[in-house]
């Protein structure tokens, strides 16, 4: 099975970073954007994956789990936890420009990239639609946004698992506020990412609802003078 070594070649890479650091400049330059903007591709791809976990198992198999079953989702807080200690470890210079030069490499995204620059002979998931590499801080927020509504979509359709999405979630955001606020003090610089605004808000209030709709549930039948405080999840994104 592949979840096993997967989880502990991601938590022993965390652990390296963490501990280690990095200080060649050619793996900052190149090498860590082009992990980082992969896996965060290889999240958003997932969404095969995350909506397969909840109903249809026989929907295309993604390559970062190798599994569609539930007992993989771990793998995915695995993964975000590394996003986080790699975007520590890059410049953000480094996000805003492309790894490798257009005439070194005729990949059209992130994941691909990555594929073909370490050989990898894995096919892309059925889903992959990116038509031309840009640059990987645009692919990273766009791939984070649309995995963080992901999160936020399942949070209100599965049950067993809202808990479990409600971190995967959390943790995206967290991702997401820490690219924004980096870029937030390059004020010369202008970019163009493919998102929806209010298609993204409105599945993180909707995930909101339904988490504080749980929460007053679950609190109903208790007195409300032994618990007089009652702690709701807030989330705070200052985009810019």
């Amino acid at each position: 099975m592949l979840i096993f070594p997967l989880t502990q070649a991601i938590r022993l890479t965390h652990f390296i970073l963490k501990t280690l650091h990095v200080r060649d400049e050619e793996v900052q330059v190149v090498h860590l954007p082009i992990v980082f903007s992969a896996l965060c591709e290889a999240l958003q791809v997932g969404k095969v994956f995350i909506n397969g976990a909840l109903s249809d198992r026989s929907t295309c198999q993604v390559q970062i789990t190798g599994d569609t079953t539930t007992g993989s989702l771990p793998v995915v807080s695995d993964v975000l936890r590394l996003l986080h200690v790699l975007r520590d470890e890059i410049p953000l210079s480094s996000l805003l420009q492309l790894p490798l030069d257009d005439s070194q490499s005729n990949a059209r995204s992130p994941l691909d990239l990555a594929l073909k620059f370490y050989r990898l002979k894995i096919q892309l998931p059925c889903n992959h639609v990116r038509k031309a590499l840009q640059l990987p801080f645009v692919t990273t927020f766009e791939d984070t946004v649309s995995f963080s509504a992901v999160c936020a979509t399942a949070m209100t359709t599965s049950v067993d698992n809202r808990k479990i999405f409600r971190d995967l979630l959390v943790q995206s955001l967290s991702l997401l506020n820490e690219l924004v606020t980096a870029f937030a003090l390059e004020r010369e610089i202008t970019l163009i990412v493919d998102w929806n605004p209010s298609d993204w808000l409105h599945c993180l209030v909707a995930a909101l609802e339904t988490e504080v709709s749980v929460v007053l549930h679950s609190t109903s039948s208790l007195d409300i003078h032994h618990y007089p405080f009652r702690r709701i999840p807030r989330f705070l994104l200052s985009i810019r």
